[in-house]
């Protein structure tokens, strides 16, 4: 109706129309509406302009940030930012947000995960739409994993490489139809991530349509032994499998449901309207009332997920962290066809190793990450990820460990003193708690 209107009133370019009708001046910057706008006025014969160039910027900024101008470096905040604070949790800045570290008592938010049942504001993580007919043929060309074995309503774990095999982010790919696939990064890399899936598209000149959903979309991550049952109590009975996705109504809202674990326990994460966010919040956090739920920070997310040795891109990756000297072998396929840093992770890979990314343990309490590895009185590498494990009664760690006379050292010296390398994770090994 707003475009027949404008249109009736002689708005017949596309540059007339958006200023008429406000089009692509919203969080997604025109990803939406545009193509819609320019469907339109094609039906009707006109000649289309040149598309216009696709802008990073994903957040609206308020009236305060506008006037702090470049002396103000703007920092993001989810919609159920004002829940945390009123929940008394102390805010930290993290990958460009403000996030909560904890809610005061680290201690009963981590047996809340392992025990009963937990929330987590997840909504920081990136989020975007890939559709159009080569969706599958770009996502092929951009992951090294297979996304043709990917069924409907699955997802899979996935690394994104650069032209160097280097790791700089990494994520889900969940199928909706041949046609649709919702991708997840990291918090911090999902701004580069959008700018180097809409380079390709360009340079590849394929026909796909990218949508930043991040600013949108919030998610909240519902997880331990007691999930299913806070979930069946907000009306979803049948929860997908374990790394399964579904269109679901959770308490009254909207979601799409996503079955992972980067806690180590049973874990669904709930994307839905971010205007939502809050009425979703605050009904979990009463429907589990009787299950003893409580809300888990940031900090209590860092040593959970150490404990099943689940690297953090950016912290546990260096630039020059590969697949194979993190171990992630298993997520590259290197006999499917050409994709992004194939050919540097063919030649790499026949270079000997110089370092690993691996797991210590060790007594007492936990070193500093950035610690510093000796080995016979040599430098032997440092610590990424350090935290004190409850579950485990000892200290776990991952680091970035170098060869000697190519050996990897079993015993080595970290703050004078021992530390033991173990098999990962650390936790659960069987992985049976994730996917009951």
């Amino acid at each position: 109706a707003d475009l027949d209107a404008v249109w009736a009133q002689g708005f017949h370019e596309m540059e007339l129309v958006k200023r008429a009708t406000l089009a692509g001046t919203g969080t997604c910057q025109g990803s939406v509406c545009l193509p819609y706008l320019r469907s339109y006025l094609a039906e009707r014969g006109k000649v289309l302009q040149p598309s216009f160039t696709a802008r990073p910027v994903t957040k609206q900024l308020t009236i305060g940030e506008i006037a702090a101008g470049a002396h103000h470096q703007a920092i993001a905040r989810t919609a159920l930012d004002r829940e945390h604070r009123r929940l008394g949790a102390q805010m930290e800045r993290s990958g460009g947000w403000w996030r909560p570290w904890n809610y005061g008592d680290l201690e009963g938010e981590y047996w809340a995960v392992r025990e009963a049942v937990s929330l987590m504001d997840v909504s920081t993580l990136g989020k975007m739409i890939v559709s159009g007919p080569d969706a599958l043929e770009f996502l092929e060309r951009l992951y090294p994993t297979k996304v043709a074995t990917i069924g409907n309503g699955r997802s899979r774990y996935v690394l994104l490489l650069n032209e160097r095999g280097y790791i700089f982010d990494d994520g889900l790919i969940c199928k909706e139809n041949d046609n649709r696939y919702t991708l997840t990064f990291t918090s911090g890399g999902v701004s580069h991530a959008e700018m180097w899936l809409r380079d390709w598209a360009t340079s590849w000149g394929l026909d796909v349509h990218i949508l930043q959903q991040t600013m949108s979309l919030g998610a909240i991550n519902v997880t331990g032994p007691l999930t299913k049952q806070l979930l069946a109590k907000a009306g979803l009975d049948n929860p997908p499998s374990y790394m399964g996705h579904m269109r679901a109504t959770v308490a009254g809202i909207p979601c799409h449901v996503f079955r992972l674990s980067f806690t180590g326990e049973l874990s669904f994460e709930l994307h839905h309207p971010a205007e939502q966010s809050v009425t979703l919040w605050r009904s979990l956090l009463e429907l589990g009332q009787e299950f003893g739920i409580r809300p888990h920070g940031l900090e209590t997310l860092l040593r959970l997920r150490l404990e099943k040795g689940h690297i953090v891109v950016g912290q546990d990756t260096d630039f020059d962290s590969t697949p194979r000297r993190i171990h992630h072998e298993w997520a590259v396929k290197l006999d499917k066809p050409n994709f992004i840093g194939q050919q540097a992770v063919l030649r790499t890979n026949k270079i000997p190793l110089d370092k690993l990314l691996v797991g210590f343990e060790m007594e007492g309490d936990a070193p500093i990450e950035g610690a510093v590895i000796w080995h016979d009185g040599q430098f032997a590498g440092h610590v990424t990820s350090s935290s004190w494990s409850p579950v485990l009664g000892k200290a776990v760690m991952l680091v970035w460990l170098h060869f000697f006379d190519d050996v990897l050292p079993d015993v080595v010296t970290i703050d004078s003193r021992s530390a033991r390398r173990v098999p990962l994770p650390f936790y659960d090994k069987e992985a049976s708690r994730a996917r009951a």
